[in-house]
């Protein structure tokens, strides 16, 4: 019974270096600091009339800021990742679309695109406004009409969609090499 020995590779092994990707960090933070209250006004926390007494307040729009800045992060990341995995998927594919398709589908990517800047306009149309007017401690007034969450769903999945839509028709309308 003799038994043979595995094969073994003395190659260098390729090093593989991992390089840190700072955007999706950085895009995070902005919308972090700059929706903190615009998140923290949609979570129904009270507005900050005076930054002294309401220190407990102002701790709990950081919290919707770091919250947010938290979850802009890792949705950066993997809307990242999802396109490296979509741009290797499209560079293996060596034929392209003929060219009557590829202008179909970068008009309607346009379309798509300009349909959700027109959706809000339409549906704030049709919404009635309010006019809010507060007198007491501190006086503030609001003007303003509330779009409803899923008209806002729907803007950026037709955002998506029509971006999408136009990539592909780039993409195709580029030469089968690069």
């Amino acid at each position: 019974m003799t038994q043979q020995a595995a094969a073994l590779n003395y190659a260098t092994p390729t090093a593989t270096t991992k390089t840190k990707n700072y955007l999706p960090r950085a895009i995070g933070i902005a919308l972090g600091v700059l929706g903190a209250n615009t998140f923290a006004d949609a979570a129904g926390f009270p507005p900050i009339v005076d930054a002294d007494r309401d220190a407990g307040y102002v701790f709990l729009r950081v919290i919707c800021g770091i919250i947010l800045a938290v979850v802009t992060t890792y949705l950066v990341s993997a809307s990242l990742r999802a396109v490296r995995v979509a741009a290797a998927g499209f560079s293996q594919i060596h034929g392209r679309p003929a060219t009557a398709v590829v202008i179909t589908l970068i008009v309607t990517g346009a379309f798509c695109l300009l349909g959700a800047i027109a959706i809000p306009l339409c549906v704030t149309h049709n919404v009635p406004s309010s006019f809010t007017v507060s007198a007491g401690g501190a006086s503030s007034m609001r003007i303003g009409t509330q779009l409803p969450i899923l008209s806002g769903i729907e803007v950026i999945v037709t955002s998506v969609v029509g971006a999408a839509l136009v990539a592909v028709g780039i993409w195709g309308s580029l030469p089968a090499g690069k």
